[in-house]
């Protein structure tokens, strides 16, 4: 973001690219500095900004070689460097935004999930005891609730390794398998709130990089056929290739966009009068705007349900522990006193 900053603010002043790559060097980060310096020295022997980008030994985002290509390609580098600078900005906020967020929630439900196993695995077996020693015994109701909180707890244990092992090996299953990545994919995607928020977020990027091709001066059915690169989300991916072979047959993009990827009716009417008045890219940026509002108000209300569902679970929780063994306690002492 640093760097698209910089280029932007020289490249719109007139300075030329390698000029400007050469000026803002002192101002990087050294391991920036040294992919940046390899890069001049490429766009210096002739090659493009673009594919020099493309080859750094640096994992750049896939934004630059994108947006900077369609900037070569109709003399509008400096619009498009600020495209990509508005897009990783955004992305980099919302990022920012979501790791602040869910970090409240994680560290509630570590609480919950230490003070639970706590509970179970000290205080409860030693009230046990101490009911034994004063010969009380725990209703069966109370032996039943046991067990189903151990069963619980086992399968949280069971949920979480799988999770961890579907992290772990899932990549390299719908590396090999497209298949299974598109099935994998899609059933993410119909995940309740997660999915939509999800989506909403890669329709924002989508949308966002869209317009920045056609305002660079990209075909349309150029710009189409790139955007399935945009997302690693392989059930989108064959949406958008779908958008592309079904336009380039001759249907009009609101009418294909509706079918494939579901957008509601008043992103629909806002593309349609972007074709009808010839100004798409600027239909596109309004879209782009509109979903990064509703994926910021998604996210704020998943965190809002997780929250509530974290402290109604810890809540019950404790409440059927005092319930099935606080209370045969107190039973039993009260018995002893009264004998």
């Amino acid at each position: 973001v640093l760097l698209c900053r910089h280029l932007v603010m020289l490249t719109k002043a007139g300075v030329p690219v390698h000029t400007a790559l050469d000026d803002i060097l002192p101002a990087l980060p050294d391991a920036l500095r040294r992919n940046i310096s390899n890069i001049l020295q490429q766009v210096t022997s002739g090659q493009s900004l673009s594919s020099s980008f493309a080859n750094s030994a640096m994992q750049f985002d896939p934004l630059f070689p994108l947006l900077l290509s369609a900037g070569e390609k109709t003399g509008k580098i400096s619009q498009a460097l600020e495209f990509l600078y508005e897009t990783l900005s955004w992305k980099r906020e919302f990022t920012e935004k979501l790791q602040r967020a869910l970090s409240y929630p994680i560290l509630q439900m570590m609480l919950a999930a230490t003070a639970v196993t706590v509970l179970m695995t000290v205080a409860v077996p030693q009230i046990i005891n101490l009911l034994d020693t004063i010969g009380e015994q725990l209703p069966m109701a109370s032996i039943i609730l046991l067990w189903v909180m151990k069963g619980l707890g086992a399968a949280v244990v069971i949920v979480a390794l799988l999770s961890v092992l579907a992290a772990l090996f899932l990549p390299f299953i719908k590396k090999l398998h497209h298949d299974i990545a598109e099935h994998a994919d899609r059933l993410f995607l119909s995940l309740p709130i997660i999915g939509p928020l999800f989506t909403k977020v890669e329709l924002a990027q989508i949308t966002h990089v869209f317009s920045a091709m056609l305002g660079s001066g990209v075909q349309m059915m150029d710009a189409l056929l790139l955007l399935p690169t945009l997302t690693h989300n392989r059930a989108m991916a064959v949406s958008l290739e779908n958008v592309a072979q079904q336009v380039s047959g001759g249907q009009g993009l609101s009418q294909v966009l509706t079918k494939q990827l579901l957008i509601p009716a008043y992103v629909i009417r806002i593309l349609k009068i972007g074709e009808d008045s010839g100004k798409m890219s600027e239909s596109l940026r309004h879209i782009s705007r509109v979903y990064q509002e509703e994926s910021q108000q998604a996210l704020d209300q998943l965190l809002k349900i997780s929250s509530l569902f974290i402290t109604l679970a810890v809540g019950l929780i404790l409440i059927l522990m005092v319930s099935g063994v606080m209370v045969p306690l107190y039973r039993g002492i009260s018995h002893m006193v009264a004998t």
